[in-house]
């Protein structure tokens, strides 16, 4: 009854993290983010299942990313991790992403953006969402400059985010 504490990092490299990817490990980390005790703790199992579901499939997965995505219980981060993660795994479709983009359009932020476009971008999508995308963007000269602009025109949100403008 140990607890073990994995450096969030370390399956980066996809040879690693095959050595890693066993059902014990994978419902270890899958354990972590259901109960979502720590933020750190739910982070670090986050970042290593993006890794880990190259090599191992879960029916159960995508049930409990959307739980992470449209529970107030995880933050921002966490929401994005599980966009990296279900675009990892091939899971979701079109209107899956649709419906998260409407649920979440009132606590969308540069981190969940980020993940919107990692996901698109995986999942083939960016034809049908060009437009879309393009929607939010202002570009000048080679840069992307980011600037998201609210309904009211109110609090308009400079991106700072570098994921977000590489993932774009």
């Amino acid at each position: 009854n140990k607890k073990i504490w994995v450096k969030w990092d370390i399956l980066h490299d996809n040879k690693f993290a095959e050595f890693f990817a066993t059902k014990e490990i994978y419902k270890y980390l899958f354990d972590i983010v259901q109960k979502n005790e720590y933020y750190v703790n739910t982070n670090n199992a986050l970042e290593i299942l993006i890794s880990l579901v190259y090599y191992i499939k879960d029916d159960k997965l995508e049930d409990l990313l959307t739980e992470v995505l449209l529970s107030n219980e995880y933050n921002k981060y966490h929401k994005k991790q599980a966009l990296h993660i279900l675009a990892n795994a091939k899971l979701g479709d079109k209107e899956f992403i649709l419906n998260i983009i409407n649920k979440l359009k009132n606590e969308e932020n540069q981190y969940i953006r980020a993940g919107y476009f990692y996901y698109i971008n995986q999942m083939n999508l960016v034809d049908e969402f060009i437009h879309d995308i393009f929607d939010y963007r202002t570009i000048v000269g080679r840069m992307v400059k980011a600037k998201w602009i609210s309904e009211d025109n109110e609090d308009d949100e400079e991106v700072t985010l570098l994921d977000e403008n590489l993932e774009y």
